[in-house]
């Protein structure tokens, strides 16, 4: 790869982040990894970490061998490789970690980046900064709009449909000891 002028930090970022092309085309088990899924199958700190680091202009630099194995090389730091057709754990990092480390996290991350970036992907890559949560479900309804409902460009107004009806109250709490034995 050659060496690239970088005037300003996004320029150096994208260098650093520069892929060659794999002649057996893009790897879509890589591009199929959402955060959610890179974080239930390592913890969702290490995809923060990764995201941050790429996020800060400190993303790896990406080759992709002929055979489809992509390698990042952290600048010194650490160097991950991921095999094709091969999961996560199956990857590898000088880093010294026992298990998928946040190297191999960023190098899928920054993979889908830079596929995503480069148009080299058939499909768009997965969002790369995490998934906020879902909202906890209310147990009270919301209120209900009432009278009708403007419609647009001067049409006349929709009246706003009838609230559901009320269901019949519950019956009363009873207990088998109120009941004697003639009642039986």
């Amino acid at each position: 790869m050659a060496a690239m002028d970088t005037d300003t930090p996004a320029d150096a970022a994208e260098a650093r982040t520069a892929m060659t092309a794999p002649s057996g085309g893009t790897r879509a088990d890589l591009l199929a990894l959402t955060p959610d899924t890179l974080a239930a199958l390592t913890n969702r700190g290490l995809v923060k970490r990764a995201s941050k680091d790429i996020d800060a202009g400190r993303a790896p630099a990406l080759t992709v061998g002929e055979d489809g194995r992509v390698r990042a090389d952290y600048a010194g730091a650490a160097v991950a490789e991921l095999p094709p057709g091969a999961g996560l754990d199956n990857g590898s990092c000088g880093c010294g970690a026992t298990g998928v480390c946040r190297h191999l996290i960023g190098l899928v991350l920054a993979y889908q980046r830079t596929a995503s970036t480069h148009g080299t992907a058939g499909t768009p890559a997965a969002p790369a900064t995490p998934v906020a949560p879902a909202a906890p479900a209310t147990t009270t309804p919301a209120p209900r709009a009432t009278g009708p409902v403007p419609a647009p460009d001067g049409a006349p107004p929709t009246p706003t449909p009838p609230a559901p009806p009320t269901p019949p109250n519950p019956p009363a709490d009873w207990s088998p000891g109120a009941f004697d034995d003639e009642t039986l």
